[in-house]
């Protein structure tokens, strides 16, 4: 009696087995509730990606799970069977039913409840390998010199004791306000390249010129003049740059890093005042007398800047949706200084302490002025903070 139990109950053991073998060798059925699901080598957001755009409600069959993640096989646009893992978020189990009696007429039709599809997570997210940037902000850091001196002294001429005189041109420019425009392209493990363009609003220059000319005549007491005249003009900086980007990917916040090479599109005017001293000697009544006056030489700066140099940059993107996300960038544009000669304009000046003399100004005059008063020093480099918009592609 025993024994008759004891093969009764392998028998049993047998035919659940031989029932339940078809209906595991089916699988899981797994259909796809988002827009472009991806399909990984491996079970971990971490791993490489082997199809991005698995359509909308394909259905895939999976004989295995890894935690979160089901491993299916997908029959490719270009008829290879690729075997990877997708994430159950993108997914949902379908359920085969049995199948029901007919419904009687008197019988109302119940209404099936539909999943809505999941959003996509986080990490995926501004993943895209091309980025379009738009942006604005401002810049900061003088972009000139504070200023540029020169001084001259002569003396022992004639009964002129000595004279001293000495000049000053101040400048200065606020930070440069402006638009930014990039294109960057990704190649993968977060390395690619940008190219960048800073359109800056042409800046307005302010300052002065100020002059101070003090003699002296033998046995005569000191003089002093010292005039001041108004500085404009206007600087105009459009940085374009190629930059290698590498960005960390921490989910929907993104901080990345740049650097590389600037061109510097740039253009400076200026018109100012500055001022000379000259002396020379007359007869009258048979006595002969000494002058010494000043001049105000119009001055000017009229020259294109354009150079290489170098920038470096950090930002951060914040990623809204797969396609759009907000951005803050960071950049630091370096070139050296550059030395620009001032310009005058040959021609007749009046003196300005006696009115019955002037200085006719000719080429040479104009050189050995310039052997004297030193070039204007121009600084490009700055810093410049934007805040914009991205769109992934």
């Amino acid at each position: 009696m025993r024994k008759k139990s004891v093969v009764l109950y392998i028998w049993l053991i047998f035919l659940v087995t031989a029932l339940a073998l078809p209906l595991l060798a089916q699988g899981t059925k797994v259909k796809v509730v988002v827009e472009n699901a991806s399909l990984r080598l491996k079970p971990s957001l971490d791993s490489e990606a082997i199809e991005e755009s698995i359509p909308l409600n394909t259905v895939l069959t999976s004989e295995n799970k890894v935690g979160e993640w089901y491993e299916v096989k997908y029959g490719s646009q270009v008829g290879v069977i690729l075997i990877g893992y997708i994430h159950e978020m993108y997914v949902e189990v379908l359920v085969e039913e049995a199948p029901q009696p007919p419904v009687q007429e008197a019988e109302r039709p119940r209404l099936r409840e539909t999943r809505q599809p999941e959003p996509l997570l986080p990490a995926e997210y501004g993943q895209k390998k091309m980025e379009i940037f738009l942006g604005g902000g401002l810049g900061f850091g003088s972009l000139l010199n504070s200023s540029t001196d020169y001084e001259y002294h002569f003396g022992n001429v004639g009964i002129l004791d000595y004279a001293d005189e000495a000049g000053q041109v101040s400048h200065k420019a606020g930070g440069p306000m402006g638009l930014g425009f990039s294109l960057a392209h990704f190649f993968g493990g977060g390395f690619g390249l940008r190219l960048r363009v800073d359109f800056n609003f042409s800046q307005n220059l302010t300052g002065d010129s100020s002059y101070s000319l003090t003699w002296k005549f033998l046995s005569y007491p000191t003089y002093t003049e010292t005039p001041r005249w108004d500085l404009t003009g206007s600087l105009s900086v459009i940085p374009i740059s190629l930059n290698a980007v590498y960005k960390f990917d921490l989910g929907m916040v993104k901080p990345y890093i740049s650097a590389g090479p600037t061109f510097f599109l740039a253009k400076l005017k200026i018109d100012t005042t500055i001022g000379l001293a000259d002396t020379w000697t007359y007869l009258e009544g048979g006595s002969l007398w000494r002058i010494i006056d000043y001049f105000a030489i119009p001055a000017y700066v009229d020259q294109s800047l354009n150079g290489i140099g170098f920038n470096i940059g950090a930002g951060l993107d914040v990623a809204l949706s797969p396609n759009f996300g907000l951005t803050v960038d960071m950049a630091y544009f370096i070139k050296g200084n550059t030395e620009v000669a001032w310009s005058f304009k040959p021609g007749s000046y009046d003196a300005n302490i006696d009115p019955n003399w002037y200085w006719e100004l000719g080429q040479e005059d104009l050189d050995n002025i310039l052997d004297y008063i030193p070039p204007l020093s121009v600084k490009l480099s700055f810093f410049k903070i934007l805040v914009g918009v991205k769109i992934y592609l």
